[in-house]
């Protein structure tokens, strides 16, 4: 959709002039900051890191290949042969500056439905660590620009609109493969 940003005056409000001759303006005022605040306001500030961190991003990805791209390539295989489904999954979400990519994940445990919901070989390799080997594939957003090592979760459009004027914020920075559960 279409952004609109308005630059409100600044000045304080013991300052002489015409804005304070009348209380209503203030109203006014404090209500229309109120508003834009809770709108959907994109701001195209500079990415939060910046280029930086977008380096070392990169490096770091790119440098620890050749033990990650092995690693998930094993357990997409290992998961293959447990369950017929595919492995290789992606969905939208959206990212800095509110632009919308496919976020990849990989399918280690069966779907749930049926008798593969009992397995509990996802249970042996740990939780921490099966979750881990199913964000492998977001370093492949990580190359492309879309996510970064660590930032905010990625968040699908549905979860993106109740954030009112936390969503300005959550646009400033590219979603992390590692989470960040607070901004400050």
């Amino acid at each position: 959709g279409n952004a609109m940003l308005i630059q409100l005056p600044s000045g304080s409000p013991d300052q002489p002039g015409p804005q304070n001759a009348e209380q209503p303006n203030t109203t006014f005022e404090a209500g229309l900051r109120r508003d834009l605040a809770s709108a959907a306001i994109v701001s195209y500030d500079a990415v939060l890191g910046g280029v930086g961190k977008r380096a070392m991003d990169l490096a770091l990805t790119l440098i620890s290949a050749p033990v990650w791209l092995p690693l998930m390539l094993g357990a997409a295989g290992f998961a293959k042969l447990r369950h017929r489904a595919p492995v290789f999954l992606s969905d939208e979400r959206i990212g800095y500056g509110g632009r919308a990519f496919d976020c990849h994940k990989l399918r280690i445990s069966p779907p749930a439905d049926g008798e593969a919901a009992n397995d509990k070989s996802l249970k042996t390799l740990g939780a921490r660590w099966g979750m881990a080997l199913e964000r492998l594939p977001q370093l492949l957003n990580v190359l492309k620009g879309d996510m970064s090592l660590v930032g905010p979760l990625p968040l699908s459009r549905e979860s993106l609109e109740p954030m009112k004027s936390a969503r300005r914020y959550y646009l400033r920075a590219r979603p992390g493969v590692a989470r960040v559960h607070t901004i400050i």
